[in-house]
């Protein structure tokens, strides 16, 4: 089975089973080369909204990509599904230049879409990709890089998924 349709079974299933909101929605997906810092991102186009992996993801586990793709369709979902292609363009512009600088906005950002993976049913994956993150990177670095911009930490995902009753 080749990457990307390994990733579109997954999408497909996501939305199906827990993003009722974009089962009409065509959204492309699209692998980038593992040159490039970030490992996914998502945004809307004129026609089409598109998740972006990186191909050093190809060796996740499929409980793995599963919290990656959910987390990308709640931004699609929760960043861009009210806005036209103009505000689009801007929003993700304004995202990713303050992912960059590490702003305040950023980090509201991923931390509320953390939060809405694991409203949806995904705690238990996006714990798996942060133990998977810990495995790769170390600690020191998602001290560094990751957790400051907001994504929430393995104890941080279990304790809120359990609060909310999804673990």
């Amino acid at each position: 089975m080749r990457y990307k349709d390994k990733y579109r079974e997954i999408v497909d299933e996501l939305i199906e089973r827990s993003f009722p909101e974009l089962e009409s929605k065509e959204i492309k997906i699209v692998e980038f080369p593992n040159v490039f810092i970030g490992e996914s991102f998502s945004t809307k186009g004129i026609y089409n909204k598109y998740i972006f992996i990186n191909k050093k993801c190809r060796d996740r586990s499929v409980k793995v990509l599963k919290g990656q793709l959910a987390h990308e369709l709640c931004h699609i979902v929760l960043d861009y599904s009210d806005k036209s292609c103009i505000g689009s363009f801007f929003h993700f512009y304004h995202k990713n230049l303050s992912v960059g600088l590490n702003t305040k906005f950023s980090r509201l950002i991923e931390e509320k879409i953390d939060r809405e993976t694991i409203k949806r049913g995904y705690a238990k994956e996006r714990y798996a990709l942060v133990l998977d993150w810990n495995k790769k990177y170390g600690e020191k670095k998602l001290d560094k890089i990751f957790y400051p911009r907001g994504y929430l930490r393995s104890n941080e995902i279990k304790s809120y998924a359990k609060k909310i009753g999804k673990w």
